[in-house]
């Protein structure tokens, strides 16, 4: 990440706009990016769980977490920060060439914390609405770590809603049966 974050800096790889330091956060450019590197993330975690002989060399590291703790989130394999990180960011500022520097600083601070956040062993108090507005949360993720066949978006759950791959943490038994659900269950509910 710090090698690919630094390199496209250095070596103005940024389409040209992401160099703007003097323009304010667009959130709605945020909110873009956001959208944009779900779909990609989605995409490539599908595939890595499709493919078996992918998987085992790329993501199959990640999910000896069944129940994720927050320090999990970026444990992967190179291949794997391959495919569900870099692809996606290098794609996502190539299809949003209009985000400035501080737009795209705001994005990365967000998505860092997010993407610690859905592998973290606890509740948050803004759960509750994540969940109706479609936001991923760190329960719908842990349903993809107990089952590996839903919940493949990361930031949110639309494109899991689309693809039919959405469960519902409070309709997961293996959850239940872990003993994770119990809290989470009165917060869905």
């Amino acid at each position: 990440m710090f090698a690919y974050l630094g390199a496209s800096w250095m070596f103005r790889i940024m389409p040209e706009s992401y160099y703007d330091l003097d323009s304010p956060i667009n959130w709605p450019l945020v909110l873009l990016q956001f959208l944009v590197i779900d779909f990609f993330t989605f995409t490539n975690h599908l595939l890595e769980h499709y493919f078996p002989s992918l998987y085992k060399v790329s993501h199959k590291f990640h999910h000896v977490f069944i129940n994720p703790k927050i320090y999990n989130a970026f444990n992967g394999s190179v291949p794997d920060t391959i495919s569900l990180i870099l692809i996606p960011l290098v794609l996502t500022a190539q299809i949003c060439r209009s985000v400035n520097c501080w737009s795209y600083i705001a994005f990365g601070s967000l998505y860092a914390t997010v993407f610690t956040l859905i592998h973290c062993e606890f509740s948050h108090p803004w759960d509750y609405l994540f969940y109706y507005i479609g936001v991923g949360t760190a329960w719908d993720h842990n349903v993809h770590h107990a089952l590996f066949i839903y919940n493949y978006g990361h930031f949110f759950m639309y494109w899991d809603w689309l693809w039919g791959t959405y469960k519902n943490p409070s309709t997961c038994e293996a959850l239940r049966i872990s003993g994770l659900q119990d809290d989470k269950e009165k917060k869905l509910k």
